[in-house]
């Protein structure tokens, strides 16, 4: 009996390309097998010891005071300041980080306090001028920011907000 021809020859080498497919397969399986295995092992049993270096978790807050001619205000994080007056801001730093700094934000005005040192005060004053009223908010962040806009002492003037008449 005659075996029947294929593209490949005869049914023999056929079987035997399907065979080498398989082996291949299976080949790549097992190696694959090994590289997840030994590469899961290595991520998991590393270990990195270095005594030197030490990780210090730290807060940073600020405790602020507004005082103007008609009395003074503290703890709260938003005022609102009206036009023509004359406000004076003093944060003191609080917390466990050395050093931070103010953030002073009204509308599209955000400005930044030079760094405070950790149990620091520091005092400066806003003014607001033409007619109407602003809404401030003060809050603190830890670390130190480039070109602070606000020093010690300084006089910040900013132009009131004019009120929408409904």
């Amino acid at each position: 009996m005659k075996k029947k021809n294929n593209r490949l020859g005869t049914k023999d080498k056929a079987d035997k390309f399907r065979h080498s497919r398989i082996l291949t397969y299976i080949y790549s399986a097992a190696l694959c097998m090994v590289c997840m295995t030994t590469g899961t092992w290595a991520w998991y049993s590393k270990q990195v010891i270095c005594e030197n270096n030490i990780i210090r978790a730290a807060t940073y807050g600020m405790n602020v005071t507004v005082s103007s001619g008609d009395g003074v205000s503290s703890g709260d994080a938003v005022w609102k300041f009206e036009a023509e007056k004359e406000y004076e801001i003093i944060l003191e730093a609080t917390g466990t980080a050395q050093k931070g700094y103010g953030i002073v934000s009204s509308g599209d005005a955000v400005m930044y306090t030079v760094p405070i040192q950790k149990k620091g005060v520091m005092k400066f004053f806003i003014k607001l001028t033409g007619e109407g009223s602003r809404i401030f908010e003060v809050y603190s962040s830890w670390g130190a920011k480039e070109n602070p806009d606000i020093t010690e002492a300084d006089v910040v003037e900013l132009p009131a907000l004019q009120q929408l008449e409904k």
